[in-house]
């Protein structure tokens, strides 16, 4: 056969197994983000780049095929002697491999949902100590009542601080990602939100950059999946959805799921905080998790509680300094 037409059927095998695998692995998301990308012209490069190197991982696969079929035809042809395998009785291996599989994959979910959940606990208490400090920070303001600062708002800078160091942890696919859709959302959260993903941005966002990365990151709190086990997989319990899109998505889900209360005893100060991880992992949702309602969202949930407080700050001065 010609070189062309030997190259051409590769190529065409090739594409066919990048279609298939991409239609079997996109969710919805995916189609709508590569929509938006089309109309608003942007990030087609990275996009680009992503599909090369999807081919690529086809045509290797693809090239592994077709050397082993090729080999195995040499072999076949030249009377090579079969290796002998020990008879079996038939349908043992298929009865095996039935009772073993579901034991088989409960246990890899469940280590892989377990390191998850070990990580989110790291995470929690690192969370309630910075949470602990802000409010530690904030407090003789409140107490003086200067700036416009209440306890109130004193709550809400702690449980935003907190947000953001368990926002790894946080989902980006689950969520009811909506504008207004939890009533404490505040410009306390959103110029955090903004300020966080606007260290992705390329040539600084023009000349406002605070309300250009918060402009930008709330048009990624677009609805997320439903919460149901039907919905539940592997991939989208690591999160599946570009790093981008996830960095607004995870710190509203990590603040919605987040409750902080200040804790004020004698001369202490600090939070209690409770954290409802979202368990997403198939199979095992229900182990890890309680199911319950979050922001609106039904499905399993981990609770954990921390509390952390430091000694208050020296009284300070009512009056405030001369300029």
């Amino acid at each position: 056969m010609p070189a062309l037409v030997v190259a051409g059927f590769h190529g065409l095998v090739v594409l066919i197994m990048g279609a298939a695998t991409a239609a079997l692995f996109s969710t919805s998301i995916t189609v709508d983000a590569l929509r938006w990308a089309w109309q608003q012209q942007e990030g087609l490069a990275s996009i680009g780049l992503g599909i090369a190197g999807h081919l690529g991982l086809c045509a290797l696969v693809w090239a592994t095929l077709f050397l082993s079929a090729t080999r195995m035809r040499q072999l076949w042809r030249a009377n090579a002697e079969p290796v002998r395998l020990t008879p079996k009785p038939i349908g043992s291996v298929l009865t095996e491999t039935l009772v073993v599989l579901p034991v088989a994959l409960v246990l890899i979910m469940g280590i892989a949902q377990l390191a998850l959940v070990n990580i989110t606990g790291t995470l929690a208490d690192l969370a309630v100590i910075q949470s602990a400090r802000s409010a530690w920070v904030w407090m003789p303001e409140a107490t003086e009542g200067r700036f416009n600062v209440d306890r109130s708002l004193v709550a809400e800078k702690a449980r935003v601080q907190a947000a953001a160091v368990l926002a790894p942890t946080a989902s980006s696919e689950f969520g009811n990602f909506r504008l207004g859709a939890h009533p404490d959302y505040t410009k306390t959260f959103q110029k955090t939100m903004g300020a966080i993903f606007g260290t992705q941005i390329e040539g600084g966002g023009g000349s406002n950059v605070g309300a250009y990365a918060r402009a930008r990151a709330e048009q990624k709190l677009t609805p997320g999946l439903n919460t149901t086990p039907s919905e539940f997989s592997f991939f989208l319990a690591f999160d599946a959805s570009k790093f981008e899109d996830r960095t607004a998505r995870k710190f509203y889900n990590a603040w919605a799921h987040t409750e902080v209360e200040l804790a004020e005893t004698g001369d202490r100060i600090g939070v209690t905080m409770t954290h409802h991880y979202f368990v997403l992992m198939p199979l095992v949702a229900g182990i890890f998790g309680e199911h319950k309602q979050i922001n609106g969202k039904h499905g399993y949930f981990l609770t954990l509680e921390r509390k952390y407080t430091l000694r208050k700050q020296v009284k300070v001065n009512a009056k405030l300094p001369l300029r």
